[in-house]
C-alpha cells in the first residue's frame, strides 16, 4: 500500500503538464519512487531487517500506480483527487503496518 499510495501522490503533479510529456516523466517518477522505497527500507525500516519481499511489494505498487497515471486522461482536478487518494492509501498502509 505504501509504494502504491506514495507513488500516486508523487506522480499527481504530472496532471498539470501536457500529456505528451507524461510517459517519460511517469517512468522517471516511478524509478524515483522505487529508489525512495529502497532508501526507506535500508534506513527507517532497518530496525528489524531489510525485507526483500516488502521492497518488491512496494516496487510492484509503484509500478501499478505509474501505469494508472500513464493511462489516465484526466486533468488538474483528477490530479488533485489522485494526490488525496494517494495520501489516504499511505495513511492506511502505515495504520496496517504499525497497528
Amino acid at each position: 500500500m505504501a509504494g502504491f499510495g506514495a507513488t500516486l501522490a508523487l506522480l499527481s503533479p504530472l496532471y498539470v503538464l501536457p500529456r505528451s510529456w507524461r510517459p517519460w516523466l511517469v517512468f522517471a517518477g516511478t524509478v524515483v519512487a522505487i529508489a525512495i522505497g529502497w532508501g526507506t527500507e535500508e534506513t527507517i525500516f532497518e530496525l528489524a531487517i531489510f525485507d526483500p519481499v516488502d521492497f518488491l511489494n512496494q516496487s510492484l505498487g509503484a509500478v501499478v500506480a505509474g501505469a494508472i497515471v500513464l493511462g489516465d486522461r484526466g486533468r488538474v482536478l483528477t490530479g488533485a483527487a489522485v494526490f488525496v487518494t494517494g495520501l489516504a492509501i499511505v495513511a492506511a498502509g502505515f495504520y496496517f503496518a504499525f497497528a
